[in-house]
């Protein structure tokens, strides 16, 4: 795939994103630098879906249960 300076600038302002971490009982709170646009890919319900589809055949998760559920709820929304 070739560089395309069109797609390299940016519409959002790039910045400082707050984040929230917790590590072996220890809250951890900064800001990380973010050089790009943030954007969701318009991919996004194909490879959900991809993935979801993939954990079921190989017997990770079953339709109905709690983790099926889990991973319905981490879903990114468009």
């Amino acid at each position: 795939m070739f560089f395309n300076k069109k797609m390299a600038v940016s519409q959002i302002p790039v910045g400082h994103v707050p984040f929230s971490l917790k590590i072996q009982h220890e809250d951890i709170d900064g800001l990380l630098f973010c050089p790009f646009e943030s954007r969701t890919s318009p991919f996004i319900a194909e490879v959900q879906g991809f993935g979801k589809s993939w954990a079921m055949m190989h017997g990770l998760i079953e339709a109905g249960t709690h983790l099926y559920e889990k991973l319905e709820m981490a879903a990114v929304d468009n």
